[in-house]
């Protein structure tokens, strides 16, 4: 794993927000901090994003879900929340991050 972050799960990696998706998200002051997960979740209205980027990457960072190929890496996993909100992930397996 990177240094500088502490790990979230059980799994040998970990989860953490890109710059682009806290802002997004409205939790861009926790850009210092990309994977706390918590404190990106209090600060968002968008929890249901958070909740499920936990739940479906939490246990497996290369959950099924539907590639985007449109954006040219078929890595990148669509992850759509039940809330109404929309978001992408992928695994970096040589870092140990989703």
């Amino acid at each position: 794993m990177i240094t500088g972050f502490p790990a979230v799960g059980d799994g040998p990696w970990e989860l953490r927000l890109t710059c682009h998706a806290l802002v997004d998200l409205g939790a861009d002051a926790a850009r210092d901090t990309p994977g706390d997960i918590p404190a990106v979740r209090h600060l968002t209205t968008y929890s249901g994003v958070v909740d499920d980027f936990l739940v479906k990457r939490n246990d497996r960072p290369d959950a099924p879900g539907d590639p985007l190929h449109s954006v040219g890496r078929p890595d990148i996993i669509s992850l759509h929340s039940a809330a109404g909100g929309r978001a992408v992930t992928w695994h970096d397996p040589d870092n140990a991050v989703v």
